[in-house]
């Protein structure tokens, strides 16, 4: 009994979180098409697994409940893709018609699914409910063939169900490796911008998928399931509260490029270097000129310093100097501005008394954790260490 209670509780916690976060999001999908996404992935993994509380509601509940768990974990993986798009998008993401083949395998099973709802209620109840066909001979041809089509049909979405979801599991970690790989060639600072809670929806998502995965086999091959439902609620009520509470307040990696116009132009010509028309003579003036903006203007001390911004500031084309970086100096425009970054920090460490948080906001770090990630890189030491060597040499 009070494993059941603490069941329900887990439950009614994640789908009250899931709906309340879900009308929150709603209202603002005009002006963000990912967060409709976001909300079909939210409220399906609270649907899927609240159902057994749901369904202690009723019997009629139960089974048909049920029936569209299925259909409704195939809304999981498109919908967090088409979320990860939009997060890591290099324009202002849209929901268009062609990314509905995503949601194909989903549109399959509600109709596999609502076929099965009309079937008669005994049916449903056995094979549902008590897992047995040995009724099935006892009724009219047609309505055997049926209901074996509706079995073969639902065995074959289990298996494309666990194809799916490794499916999009490997096309996320890729998008969010060449979105963080891209970052660097824009920001100097990406702290707000990895989307490294998404990495740890993804691991959670991996281990249910696992444990689902192991359960459902086990369960067709007559086995009972090893899992216990306490473990996918509990995972999944985490893994929901991370979704609604980042998903609120998480904006676009790429957001304030999109109405710049060095932003949008970068963007959209980004690593074409070979249609591009710099050649050495400028490109050597151009790593000069930004030479200068870092050592006699200082624009390392700007923690919102991007590509767009120092272009503008001598002024040429963002892509030119993302070109000129890349081919001439061998290094990104994150790694380029952090160095500097480090360097001014070095000369505080030995020659002032001021605290590491201090001086790491002084040089345009906008969190003491990325400065001693970037220091450390810079010079195998941290930042203590480093005050201490050459203090006492």
């Amino acid at each position: 009994m009070s494993n059941s209670f603490f069941l329900m509780f887990i439950n009614t916690v994640t789908l009250s979180i899931a709906l309340f976060s879900a009308n929150l999001l709603l209202s603002r999908t005009e002006k963000h098409h990912g967060d409709i996404a976001l909300v079909t992935c939210l409220v399906s993994i609270a649907f899927v697994l609240s159902r057994s509380t749901l369904s202690d509601v009723s019997p009629y509940f139960a089974v048909n409940l049920l029936i569209f768990t299925l259909p409704t974990m195939f809304l999981i993986g498109p919908s967090f893709w088409c979320y990860v798009l939009s997060m890591t998008s290099k324009s202002n993401w849209l929901f268009r018609r062609h990314h509905l083949k995503h949601f194909s395998l989903a549109l399959l099973g509600w109709c596999i699914a609502t076929t099965t709802l009309f079937l008669p209620d005994e049916i449903k109840h056995h094979l549902l409910i008590q897992g047995t066909d040995q009724y099935i001979p006892t009724y009219s041809t047609p309505m055997q063939y049926l209901v074996y089509c509706l079995v073969l049909s639902t065995f074959m979405l289990v298996l494309f169900w666990a194809v799916q979801t490794a499916y999009y599991y490997v096309k996320i970690i890729k998008r969010l490796r060449q979105y963080r790989f891209y970052l660097k060639e824009i920001f100097s600072s990406k702290d707000t911008k990895e989307l490294y809670w998404l990495s740890f929806i993804l691991l959670s998502i991996g281990i249910l998928w696992l444990l689902a995965t192991i359960n459902i086999t086990l369960s067709n091959l007559g086995n009972a399931a090893p899992v216990n439902d306490a473990v996918f609620s509990i995972i999944g009520l985490i893994m929901t509260w991370i979704l609604a509470q980042w998903g609120l307040r998480q904006k676009p990696g790429f957001e304030e490029l999109y109405q710049t116009t060095q932003g949008k132009q970068h963007l959209q010509t980004a690593n074409k270097y070979q249609h591009s028309a710099l050649d050495q003579t400028r490109a050597q003036h151009i790593a000069s000129q930004i030479e200068k903006a870092m050592k006699e203007d200082k624009l390392y001390l700007d923690a919102a310093l991007s590509l767009p911004k120092l272009a503008k500031h001598i002024s040429t084309s963002a892509n030119y100097i993302s070109q000129t970086l890349n081919q001439n100096l061998s290094t990104s425009f994150f790694d380029y501005v952090n160095h500097h970054r480090i360097e001014a920090a070095k000369r505080l460490l030995t020659n002032t008394e001021e605290t590491v948080l201090d001086i790491a906001m002084q040089v345009g770090f906008n969190a003491k954790s990325s400065f001693y990630t970037a220091f450390k890189k810079e010079t195998q030491m941290t930042p203590s260490q480093y005050r201490k060597t050459h203090l006492n040499s």
